[in-house]
């Protein structure tokens, strides 16, 4: 959804900003933000109350654990709970793979623009239209890696096949982001800057992956510091290329970044995450 969203309305929105400036483009995209928490807020609901989903359909989501009942026993959160978690190698390599995916995302939904409009020095216009086509394979990746990972783990049975080797893949895709340092035509940095990120829109597959691997009944714990390593690489992206492209006047040290994060995450699905199974926590 994100990627398809830019994909359609980054030409709109640089539009806005270089006509109308930057205040009113936060305005308008916050309204829209509040418009569809209002919506949200109207049409979710939880699976054990939509009256729309059938008995088989419910039946479907609770034997694939994604169901719990309102009577079924919570875990109560805890510290000690929170460091077991991060004992587990297997938590420990998806966390540190999805913060190498998204360093590689928090590059395009930030920086991406201003490489382009002062590094290749396009007019924004020009820029919103070439955000376009990246924003459009990362969409293709994300649906791709989904598709073959489902193929891969039917044909094998190897979850560690199935889930690993299309996340790899696509994090040594969106490695080659470093090769834009030496292009000299635009149109071979969009097909480059469109492959490196169809490679990591094949890592949003790590989702799958954690569901896979988390302990019964802490799937939103675990979930939740899966995510707060994939929001750190937002903190962070930021800023380090900010401190790079300011200490450097250039962006070559940044791409390098993002590439060595890419291939960071490789190492840790491969030598650090072990086997994708689901983990059990001593009592």
């Amino acid at each position: 959804g994100e990627y398809l969203g830019l994909a359609c309305f980054a030409p709109l929105l640089f539009w806005i900003m270089d006509g109308f400036g930057w205040r009113v483009l936060f305005v308008s995209v916050g309204a829209v933000g509040i418009l569809f928490a209002l919506v949200w807020w109207r049409c979710y609901r939880e699976p054990h109350e939509d009256p729309r989903l059938s008995q088989q359909e419910r039946e479907h989501i609770k034997n694939g654990g994604g169901l719990s009942a309102p009577t079924d026993q919570q875990v109560a959160f805890s510290w000690p709970l929170v460091r077991q978690l991060l004992s587990k190698r297997q938590i420990i390599g998806a966390s540190i793979g999805q913060f190498a995916g998204n360093t590689v995302l928090v590059f395009f939904l930030t920086w991406f623009p201003t490489w382009l409009a002062t590094e290749r020095h396009m007019p924004w216009l020009k820029v919103g239209f070439f955000s376009i086509l990246p924003f459009v394979a990362a969409a293709g990746g994300v649906m791709f890696g989904g598709w073959i990972s489902d193929k891969l783990l039917k044909a094998t049975g190897s979850a560690n096949l199935g889930r690993k080797l299309p996340i790899v893949a696509g994090l040594l895709m969106a490695s080659c982001i470093i090769t834009a340092n030496w292009l000299q035509s635009d149109l071979a940095v969009i097909l480059v800057m469109s492959f490196a990120f169809f490679g990591q829109g094949m890592v949003g597959l790590g989702w799958t992956l954690i569901s896979d691997i988390a302990p019964k009944g802490l799937g939103g714990l675990t979930g939740g510091l899966f995510n707060f390593c994939a929001n750190l690489a937002g903190i962070l992206t930021p800023l380090v290329i900010g401190f790079i492209v300011a200490g450097f006047g250039n962006f070559f040290y940044a791409l390098i970044y993002i590439g060595g994060a890419a291939l960071l995450g490789v190492v840790a699905y491969l030598f650090i995450l072990g086997d994708v199974k689901r983990i059990e926590l001593s009592q």
